[in-house]
């Protein structure tokens, strides 16, 4: 009996120990997603106090079934005349930053000894904006076009024409004429966009057509040099939500489904740590600059901008403090074009604006996209102070494309100033562009710290510079001898050039090591 009873009590512990350890663990059966009492996890724990909330990820694939009919494929066909020469020398283009339109199918239709018709073939994206068929891509996806073909996700294709395009943001509007009426995309507030949230980016790259990738918008406001650009205006979103050769002209969508941007350029720089290429850096066209810019383009096929005629410069806490000056807000006039709207109303050098009819002027750049945004013609007040005393001033404004135009007009004086920010200057008469070096800029070409001067922009291959080696990339730090440390000294070393003259540019070159090496580009001043 002893040995049942101690059995007994045995048992009679082992269910007592049992039940106060399911007690204690609050319960045998729990949920996966549960924890045990007086247990939090970190990972699905409620925010502290004060702490931001959690971060829930929207449902891509509802943003891609709604958006994805309004996405086009754009296919260019361009016939080229060609050089037998200049095929042995295709052009160099150290920045690699676009991705539109490249030779895909070449085919030769006859031709001379020396010069023959070539076809190329170029693919990109866009997407519908009215149900009549108006849609928006990127300029470089339609440019050159001889033949324009857009096919719709339902596999219907059709011909469309360019309505208008601009250039300067790298934006062209097309127009199909459809059977019905076809699906569009919302428009979403790009402005309102804050770095670290999600975006997603459809498109056909490679050829992959309908193409959805995502990710998170990675800066606001970043400038970009290349093709012809206006860095001045052209204010990107950078994103790492995949984007490759084709996506050029899709559409970046908030978590809404709006679109956000127009996705433009990539970036991919070699690494002599990686076999291959690191990751590129994606960059969409803002959406409210496109939107400025389509009622133009629908009504002239162009877009006129604003212009104030003055160089510009941040307020810096030195500026601040040197000036006297309330916040280290605003713009401070550098100098200001003899002639133009500013110096016609009255504006000095020196004055620092700090608004555009009442509303406030964070820094520069969003003075010149402000006044861009208005169209020749109107008048705008500013909001100015000078010698530590507000004042308004009203300035009509001028068109932005036609005073740059008449500042370098071959064989004429380069005018000063060319544009506000003074962050880009142009040598038409002698083939080519150049800009100031940026910290960007510094960057994307490694250049050295010490190096001074400005960067070759862009040059025209038919030009005496290209015939000398001057390529895109290249840093002029020397005119005829004279040292440049910007674009203001290079404008004044090419002042006095007369035609006929002999132009001797020292320039630094990035080689394929990664080294610089400095040398010579002379040539004959165009007569």
């Amino acid at each position: 009996m002893s040995r049942k009873r101690s059995l007994v009590t045995i048992g009679i512990v082992a269910l007592v120990s049992i039940t106060f350890g399911v007690l204690l663990g609050g319960g045998p059966l729990r949920r996966a997603d549960a924890e045990p009492a007086g247990v939090v996890s970190s990972a699905l724990a409620a925010p502290a106090s004060g702490s931001p909330p959690m971060v829930a990820l929207p449902s891509f694939a509802d943003i891609a079934e709604r958006a994805n009919p309004a996405v086009v494929s754009i296919k260019n066909i361009m016939i080229k005349k060609v050089s037998n020469n200049d095929r042995a020398n295709p052009l160099e283009d150290p920045f690699q930053f676009f991705f539109g339109p490249g030779p895909q199918d070449r085919q030769r239709q006859g031709g001379g000894d020396d010069e023959e018709e070539q076809r190329q073939e170029g693919a990109g994206s866009g997407f519908i904006i009215s149900e009549d068929g108006h849609i928006l891509t990127n300029n470089h996806v339609a440019e050159n076009a001889w033949k324009l073909e857009v096919t719709l996700m339902d596999g219907q294709k059709y011909e469309a024409k360019v309505v208008g395009k601009d250039e300067l943001i790298d934006l062209a509007l097309i127009k199909i004429d459809p059977k019905g009426k076809l699906p569009t995309l919302p428009m979403g507030d790009s402005d309102a966009l804050r770095v670290g949230e999600w975006v997603v980016a459809i498109g056909n790259p490679l050829g992959f057509e309908h193409t959805v990738t995502a990710g998170v918008v990675s800066g606001k406001g970043r400038q970009l040099l290349g093709g012809d650009l206006d860095s001045a205006l052209a204010s990107f979103i950078q994103t790492d939500a995949a984007i490759n050769f084709g996506n050029s002209g899709g559409p970046l969508l908030n978590a809404r489904g709006e679109v956000v941007g127009i996705n433009t350029a990539i970036t991919r720089n070699s690494s002599p740590f990686n076999a291959g290429l690191i990751q590129g850096i994606g960059f969409a066209l803002p959406i409210n600059l496109a939107r400025n810019a389509v009622a133009q383009l629908k009504e002239t096929g162009r877009v006129a901008r604003g212009y104030l005629g003055i160089s510009i410069k941040p307020v810096t806490e030195t500026v601040r403090k040197g000036f006297g000056l309330p916040s280290a807000s605003g713009a401070l006039v550098d100098e200001v074009t003899p002639g133009l709207p500013a110096d016609e109303a009255g504006l000095k050098d020196g004055d620092v604006i700090v608004s555009v009819d009442g509303a406030p002027v964070k820094d520069t750049a969003e003075l010149i996209r402000t006044v861009s945004s208005r169209r020749p013609g109107e008048t705008v007040s500013l909001g100015v102070i000078r010698d530590g005393k507000d004042m308004k001033i009203k300035v009509r404004l001028g068109d932005r494309e036609k005073e740059l135009t008449a500042s370098t007009e071959p064989g004429g004086e380069e005018k000063q100033g060319g544009g506000e920010g003074g962050a880009e200057a142009t040598a038409d008469r002698f083939g080519f562009r150049v800009a100031e070096i940026t910290p960007l800029i510094a960057r994307q070409l490694d250049l050295p710290r010490s190096a001074e001067g400005v960067v070759v922009e862009d040059v025209k291959p038919s030009s005496s510079a290209w015939e000398e080696g001057l390529r895109k990339g290249h840093v002029i730090t020397k005119v005829n001898g004279a040292p440049i440390g910007g674009v203001r000294a290079f404008r004044e070393a090419i002042s006095g050039i007369k035609p006929g003259d002999v132009v001797r540019l020292y320039t630094l070159r990035h080689l394929t090591s990664g080294d610089w090496r400095g040398g010579y580009v002379i040539f004959q001043a165009e007569k």
